[in-house]
């Protein structure tokens, strides 16, 4: 695996809700990997399939200046961003098959400036089902879903590539997510301390 350090952004990840943004928080602490996380409030508040395009036509994602504007360490040479992915995840939940299908084969965002950085994750039909199917048996229920923050810890201090490439590789055994497309990017382009 190579290892970058040079300090620019390589990913920007888009998330459902709480689950996810806890995770995501997690690979970027273990990893020291310089990504950045969108989510409402927090996780909070829920992205849905059906309100992407909603969230992607906001101030921030609609105007490549604006979007620049906000993440202002991608790598860019002229007009042109360099060396970045934009990671959605989302979840299954009750959206119809014909959506789900446009969302993975990225349709939904063929008119979007975005599109050749799209990366769509998908967890069907939730995280917690996906989590729960290698083993990751932690939230049977949303009133369990803050025992996440818990499971994958925020830390500081020494990188820890291991529990991400566990993660990875358990999660290969699944159909009900890609998510380790993400863990396996992030990996590629965490920055290399020497361990």
């Amino acid at each position: 695996m190579r290892g970058y350090n040079d300090g620019y952004t390589r990913a920007i990840v888009i998330v459902h809700g709480k689950s996810e943004y806890d995770i995501v928080r997690h690979i970027k602490s273990k990893l020291r990997v310089p990504i950045e996380i969108y989510a409402k409030d927090k996780g909070q508040h829920s992205i849905e399939i059906s309100s992407i395009m909603g969230v992607l036509e906001n101030q921030i994602f609609q105007k490549k200046k604006n979007f620049l504007g906000e993440y202002t360490k991608i790598k860019r040479e002229n007009d042109d961003i360099l060396n970045v992915k934009i990671f959605i995840i989302l979840d299954v939940d009750s959206a119809p098959p014909e959506t789900v299908n446009k969302f993975v084969n990225k349709s939904m965002f063929k008119d979007h400036w975005l599109y050749p950085y799209i990366h769509p994750i998908l967890n069907d039909k939730n995280l917690e089902e996906a989590l729960n199917s290698i083993g990751y048996t932690y939230a049977k229920k949303s009133s369990e879903k803050s025992k996440y923050s818990k499971i994958f810890p925020v830390e500081r201090g020494k990188q820890d590539k291991d529990t991400i490439i566990a993660l990875s590789a358990a999660l290969k055994t699944t159909k009900k997510s890609n998510l380790d497309e993400l863990l396996d990017y992030c990996l590629e382009n965490c920055p290399n301390f020497g361990s």
